[in-house]
């Protein structure tokens, strides 16, 4: 009587590095086997380089318009100068009216 008995393993590996990976199948003792078929199946895995540079600088471009806009609009303006200068003007003792007059 010869009986045949197909086993079917799949392993998949979606990308991580594993190395020294094995597959062990046990089988009963009075189980004698002929052969074994081995098929290794390398799939592709995909590369997102293009995809990282490209919102990197996206980003950066996103960044340099708003800074621009917001530089443009005089967000980054210091007005320390115009505020001592308008302190000075309402300090009591001095009379600007007096100093443009002569």
């Amino acid at each position: 009587m010869d009986e045949l008995l197909d086993v079917t393993v799949s392993v998949a590996n979606r990308g991580e590095n594993s190395y020294n990976s094995r597959v062990i199948l046990t089988y009963p003792a009075g189980l004698s086997y002929r052969k074994f078929t081995i098929q290794q199946i390398v799939a592709e895995v995909e590369d997102f380089t293009k995809a990282i540079i490209g919102g990197c600088l996206g980003g950066l471009a996103i960044l340099a318009f708003l800074t621009a806009g917001l530089y443009k609009a005089g967000f980054f303006q210091s007005k320390y100068k115009q505020m001592i200068k308008e302190s000075a003007e309402d300090a009591p003792g001095n009379d600007a009216s007096a100093l443009t007059a002569e």
